[in-house]
């Protein structure tokens, strides 16, 4: 049986009940408006949640975003302007105490984009790494103009006992009229991870790049940066090159110690020790669109040198990928989203795509599901009875308006929807326990109109 939810009202009364509570909302009041979205939530080791909102692009012509702290279903916090946000992250930094004791502080690490200078389609961009004491919410430290911060790491990486703050970031892009070929230029960049937060390396021009490390991630020789590179994009076809690379500290400088150019950059990308050998394993969901409604792409499995495992067949643009066991084998399933298609209809948009899982060693296709539109979000958490659901958020288009939908499985079985959500993303959605008074519970982020809400759906009794 499937529990349909819509409105908050339950079609079936008798076999469970759930608290649907719109926890927060906030009316947006820059305009003219183009993207007002919580981009990000994350939550922390108290219990607490953060999340990243964008207001969109003012009438000053600046781009406007705050950070906020969600507490006991209440925002309890909010830091000022702070300009595009573009990832958070929680972390710790060093601090030397009287005695030159050192102390590791709990802090909330936001990357951001201020600004961004267009001149003839050449675009410079603006940007500063926030660091916030995570108890009191101070702002420890705003870093110097480094352009776009694109993506967070905050590792050891030299072994010296101090975490460093590490940061792809996307410094300017050049635009060819003749071929329609947009050149980005960026790089790496590596701050220590005490007080001081002096700069330790920063990279020659790699292009626009990503952090997919955000921890000791446990490669061969120590730990590493691994990371992908945008040099071009052929803006006619959307196409991307340029490369992923594994990066290492070596006699006071990092090197590329792998490279592949062969993958598309800026996937989709999860590490995970998926055969417990202590050496991480990389997932990389691929995805490209021919401009006329349809989608292309795979999953590759690599080891910790870069080389392929295994990769799938065509399935389709990868819009979302974890790893995650659910199916009570505790052997990890690699999940993913996909569109394949996006074709025109009375209501709006037509969009196909399904959910794949396969195996995380082989790479065999263990389950697909039937279509169910776009797939915008994936999550998977423990629930005391569904012991670990597979939460997926879709974007359809009723009646001419974009709705949300989550939707369960459990045991690839779909056994509840809630609809009428407000539009999702990816990265803010929280599934299972994060507050002291929310277990087996649901949280999202979620646009409707010119509102930003909080949504938290709280699962109360099984059936």
């Amino acid at each position: 049986m499937i529990l349909n939810v819509t409105d908050g009202e339950l079609w079936d009364t008798e076999t469970t009940s759930i608290d649907i509570l719109p926890a927060y909302t906030k009316e947006i009041s820059y305009g003219p408006l183009m993207g007002n979205k919580i981009v990000k939530m994350i939550s922390t080791y108290d219990g607490s949640v953060y999340l990243g909102v964008n207001l969109g692009l003012g009438l000053d012509g600046v781009e406007h975003g705050y950070i906020a702290q969600f507490w006991d279903n209440n925002i309890t916090w909010e830091s000022q302007d702070l300009g595009e946000i573009v990832d958070i992250k929680e972390g710790h930094i060093i601090l030397d105490l009287p005695n030159h004791i050192p102390y590791s502080l709990d802090v909330i690490i936001v990357a951001t984009c201020s600004a961004i200078h267009d001149n003839n389609m050449n675009m410079t961009y603006d940007g500063h790494v926030y660091v916030f004491d995570e108890f009191y919410n101070g702002l420890r430290w705003k870093s110097p103009d480094i352009g776009k911060v694109t993506s967070i790491g905050n590792l050891d990486l030299d072994a010296d006992g101090e975490p460093e703050l590490v940061f792809g970031y996307l410094s300017n892009t050049s635009f060819d009229t003749a071929t329609s070929v947009q050149t980005s230029h960026g790089g790496v960049i590596v701050f220590s991870g005490n007080t001081s937060f002096s700069v330790e390396w920063n990279s020659t021009d790699l292009g626009a790049s990503y952090i997919h490390c955000t921890e000791d991630i446990g490669f061969p020789s120590g730990p590493g940066i691994l990371a992908s590179h945008i040099i071009k994009i052929d803006t006619k076809t959307n196409s991307r090159s340029g490369s992923y690379s594994l990066m290492k500290l070596g006699a006071g400088a990092y090197y590329k110690a792998h490279e592949r150019k062969d993958i598309i950059p800026w996937s989709l990308t999860v590490v995970e020790d998926v055969n417990h050998d202590g050496l991480q394993e990389i997932f990389v969901g691929e995805g490209t669109q021919d401009g006329n409604g349809d989608y292309s792409g795979r999953v590759i499995a690599l080891d910790a040198s870069l080389s392929e495992m295994w990769s799938s067949t065509e399935i389709g643009f990868v819009q979302a990928l974890i790893v995650s066991c659910i199916d009570y084998d505790n052997v990890p399933e690699v999940i993913v989203g996909t569109l394949k298609n996006e074709t025109m209809g009375g209501d709006g948009p037509i969009y196909r795509g399904r959910i794949w899982s396969f195996d995380d060693l082989s790479g065999t296709v263990e389950w697909r599901s039937d279509n169910l539109g776009k797939i915008v979000a994936l999550s998977s958490g423990e629930f005391e009875y569904w012991q670990t659901p597979l939460i997926v958020g879709t974007e359809n288009y009723v009646n001419g308006a974009p709705m949300g939908q989550i939707i369960i499985f459990n045991l690839y079985k779909m056994v509840l929807e809630i609809n009428d959500t407000g539009l999702l993303e990816q990265n803010a959605f929280i599934v299972g326990g994060f507050t002291s008074h929310y277990s087996d519970a649901i949280l999202v982020g979620t646009v409707r109109g010119n509102q930003i809400w909080i949504e938290l759906y709280k699962i109360t009794q099984y059936y």
